[in-house]
């Protein structure tokens, strides 16, 4: 039987990001996916022109009454973009009430290159970390990681750097940390990857080929394929050991095909694989 996972992420009309990408990398993943949406959006947040924004308001909470009266059990929560500071709020107390203990995958979408995104602040930080004490896995990336941590923002970290912040989350509950977007200092740049912090065992980071654009989406799905290779079985490490090589494959595809950083991945052609791949995995279990 297939994994059920509850998403919880904003939906553009046109743009291939945050829902658009996790729902059919998930679905490719042999996951059954229920939807539950932050915010509904004509593109990406950032696209040039007027951006239709659709705010959810109380239809967040009412839509999650009526799982709960429905019975429905999901074995993950995979939580992306909060459009409303209270959706945050509203997770946690739904996640208490699970009796079966679902998987908690958080990608706090909250900033990029030191900054947070427009709209967010201090109070949207504080309820992220509410939140992450019951992950299993958070994904922030350098930016999210010291927001969360209060940690002052800087371009370059040293492994060692990342690896106090990775711990402070830890110390905050989460029980493993993927920093994202991590390469080395002082080496030829060529790799970037995650780095991942667990207790009691050393830190590691996990490098794929570093590509020259940085193409929206790019998180949207590596959460994704983590989510998928977790769900099927895999342990944390080798999950992203797996992420990593597809969004390497991913990205070559993506710029062989000339496709601009503003529309996105070119992930569809690697869906075939991702499903054998899972599908191999459960043959063999």
């Amino acid at each position: 039987m297939n994994k059920k996972l509850l998403l919880v992420n904003d939906m553009p009309g046109a743009a291939k990001v945050a829902a658009n990408v996790n729902f059919p990398v998930l679905s490719a993943g042999q996951i059954e996916v229920a939807i539950l949406p932050t915010l509904i959006l004509s593109n990406y947040a950032g696209s040039p022109g007027p951006v239709v924004k659709h705010q959810i308001g109380q239809d967040f909470n009412a839509m999650l009454n009526h799982w709960e009266f429905l019975g429905l059990k999901f074995d993950a929560i995979l939580t992306g973009y909060f459009g409303e500071s209270n959706q945050i709020d509203e997770i946690i107390s739904y996640y208490l009430k699970q009796s079966n203990q679902p998987k908690l995958l958080v990608d706090p979408t909250m900033g990029d290159l030191g900054k947070l995104y427009k709209g967010f602040d201090a109070h949207v930080v504080e309820k992220m970390t509410r939140l992450i004490q019951f992950a299993d896995l958070v994904m922030p990336n350098i930016t999210e990681a010291c927001y969360l941590t209060n940690t002052p923002y800087k371009e370059i970290f040293t492994l060692e750097e990342l690896t106090d912040i990775g711990n402070k989350l830890l110390a905050l509950g989460a029980k493993n940390v993927a920093i994202t977007g991590v390469s080395e200092v002082d080496t030829s740049n060529d790799q970037i990857g995650f780095y991942l912090i667990r207790e009691k065992q050393k830190p590691v980071l996990l490098s794929h080929q570093r590509f020259p654009d940085r193409f929206f989406g790019t998180g949207d799905l590596a959460v994704s394929l983590m989510a998928v290779f977790y769900l099927a079985g895999f342990d944390i490490e080798a999950s992203l050991v797996k992420t990593g090589k597809l969004i390497e494959e991913i990205l070559k595809v993506t710029l062989e095909v000339g496709q601009p950083k503003e529309a996105g991945l070119v992930f569809e052609p690697i869906l075939s694989e991702l499903y054998s791949m899972i599908l191999k995995e459960k043959e063999l279990n």
